[in-house]
């Protein structure tokens, strides 16, 4: 019975993509921080963000069932049972709803149209052409946004950070389909690595890795300087062919960073 419910558990943690929800959380923790005054709301804020990714990646994993017994060989025990997997689902979706309805007017209706946009990508099959990375790095980006305006106003100063948060979508997406592209190639999924090749698709991500490292310091977004290391990182595991830690460093990025940011607020009292 012990090793019944361990294995449920597990499946459970994979059902959601557990370490991307605390990507994805971290993302809207960070932009809280930065920006508003701290105080009780960072844990409405984190709870809402987590419940939506975490009801977000479990339906993009029913709809993703020909991909995954490809690249996996098996399917989710709550992918299998597809009517209890929805039903976690729908209530993971209402449960992060009305925990964000306690945010601000413009962090709730961010959150809605968030939901709106992640329930698409999956149920209209958007992941099958190539605005999927655009669409994943608007997602990304307005995650972000929910955070920052929690208890503030959009200012230039948050309108600056927003084209480097889209980095970070656009490329959480495309590692992706580099990882997952014998799953895509066999299901017809227009990626980036199937058009223009593996290669090319690396050079993308070095690419927009150097960029921001760049213009993080040239446009002085300070606040991001620490995550211009995890870009090298990044970069240095994809050149290698080491997947697992080019996800592992794309989804410590953010995780550190907000720990870090956190970490700062507690020591300066603010």
């Amino acid at each position: 019975m012990r090793f019944y419910y361990k294995n449920i558990n597990k499946e459970f943690i994979s059902f959601i993509r557990l370490e991307t929800c605390l990507f994805i959380t971290a993302i809207s923790v960070a932009g809280y921080l930065i920006f508003n005054d701290f105080g009780t709301k960072i844990l409405l804020l984190s709870l809402s963000i987590f419940l939506g990714s975490a009801a977000s990646y479990a339906y993009n994993h029913i709809t993703d069932m020909k991909e995954d017994i490809i690249n996996n060989g098996r399917l989710n025990f709550f992918v299998e049972k597809t009517k209890i997997g929805m039903l976690l689902v729908v209530l993971l979706f209402i449960s992060g709803f009305f925990i964000a309805l306690n945010l601000s007017e413009q962090s709730k209706i961010l959150y809605l149209i968030l939901m709106i946009l992640s329930v698409a990508y999956s149920g209209f099959r958007i992941k099958k052409t190539l605005l999927k990375n655009f669409y994943s790095g608007v997602t990304i980006t307005i995650t972000f946004l929910i955070g920052s305006l929690t208890s503030s106003h959009l200012t230039i100063e948050i309108i600056k950070h927003l084209p480097f948060v889209f980095v970070f979508g656009f490329m959480l997406n495309l590692l992706g389909d580099i990882r997952g592209v014998e799953g895509d190639r066999k299901n017809k999924v227009l990626t980036i690595p199937l058009m223009l090749g593996i290669g090319a698709a690396k050079k993308l991500v070095y690419a927009m890795s150097f960029l921001f490292s760049v213009l993080v310091i040239l446009v002085g977004v300070r606040a991001f300087y620490p995550l211009i290391p995890f870009m090298i990182l990044i970069s240095v595991f994809l050149y290698l062919d080491n997947h697992k830690k080019t996800r592992a460093a794309m989804l410590s990025s953010f995780t550190v960073f907000s720990l870090y940011l956190f970490i700062l607020r507690i020591i300066g009292g603010v």
